[in-house]
């Protein structure tokens, strides 16, 4: 069976790649940037709640970049034994799982291995989504494609800032944690189907 980047085309499938893969990369940005939406007084009581300090405010906000880089090495080297779409839909369940946790935080060190766990999983997701693009699509499309897929970061903001400033301020911080783990993981079991992957993809 040939491979999918030798086609002289670009086929639907290389499209559904794209699109999951894309979808996943609007949800990680949108979970590793939701907090520093929330953490202010006027939007959520997220900081009166959990007694948090201004230095430990500001951890919480970097933890999660820190940790992009644990789970880029990690999901890489697993991508690499285990295969790209199998490591993508867990990358995207780790960092769902973080968002759902951090809605269920008791205290800052709760908030924090929550935020941890969101960043490991946003940094796998974004080695290995764009390994999986740019192996499977044509040499001709390759950068383009890249380029659709960095552009997810765009509407994540997007996002982000729209719960932030409209829905959060409603249903309330653990809420907003919550609501924003759900279409991640939906995206995971969609993906699931064997509609979605070729084997050449794995």
């Amino acid at each position: 069976m040939p491979l999918l980047s030798e086609s002289p085309t670009v086929l639907p499938i290389h499209r559904r790649i794209l699109a999951f893969s894309f979808i996943g990369w609007i949800f990680d940005f949108y979970d590793l940037l939701l907090l520093s939406f929330l953490i202010s007084p006027s939007v959520t009581s997220i900081v009166k709640d959990l007694a948090l300090t201004p230095y430990e405010v500001s951890v919480l906000l970097g933890t999660p970049l820190a940790f992009t880089a644990v789970g880029g090495f990690i999901g890489g080297a697993m991508a690499d034994r285990f295969g790209r779409k199998p490591l993508l839909m867990a990358t995207i369940l780790v960092y769902s799982v973080g968002t759902l946790a951090a809605g269920m935080s008791i205290g800052f060190w709760t908030l924090l291995a929550a935020r941890a766990v969101t960043g490991i999983g946003v940094g796998g997701e974004w080695a290995v989504a764009h390994a999986l693009v740019g192996e499977t699509v044509p040499p001709a499309v390759r950068g383009r494609y890249g380029s659709y897929l960095q552009s997810g970061s765009a509407f994540a903001r997007f996002f982000a800032s729209m719960m932030g400033n409209l829905l959060a301020p409603a249903i309330g911080w653990r809420f907003a944690f919550m609501l924003s783990a759900l279409p991640a993981l939906l995206v995971v079991f969609r993906s699931a189907g064997p509609s979605i992957w070729p084997s050449a993809a794995t």
